[in-house]
């Protein structure tokens, strides 16, 4: 699950001793509620292929078709990747890259972002 900029700080607060435990929760129950209504959310799903420091591949998903598209991922590729995570950083908003897999032995990064 991302944590939003505000949930981070009201931890962050916590660990400081600044709140106690039940001011955090109010806080953090509060930032809920509010819904992130001015955060913006992701549109797509960017998977970018780095072979050899060249890139090789850099599709762009629109969001709602991530399920269909995991189809076309290799398997071996789908085997690093937890696609419940992506949906579910997805769901909690969160933009920017969310995984990089290094594959080594074949000069390979990935990395997917969501945009």
């Amino acid at each position: 699950m991302a944590f939003s900029k505000e949930q981070i700080q009201i931890l962050e607060m916590l660990k400081a001793g600044k709140i106690s435990v039940e001011e955090s929760v109010k806080l953090l129950e509060a930032v809920d509620s509010a819904g992130y209504a001015g955060q913006p959310k992701a549109t797509k799903v960017v998977v970018a292929i780095f072979e050899h420091g060249e890139e090789t591949t850099n599709l762009r998903i629109p969001v709602n078709l991530a399920k269909v598209f995991w189809k076309f991922v290799p398997k071996d590729i789908q085997a690093q990747i937890d696609l419940q995570l992506i949906l579910d950083q997805i769901e909690a908003g969160a933009i920017g890259e969310i995984i990089e897999i290094e594959q080594t032995a074949q000069n390979r990064i990935i990395n997917i972002s969501l945009i």
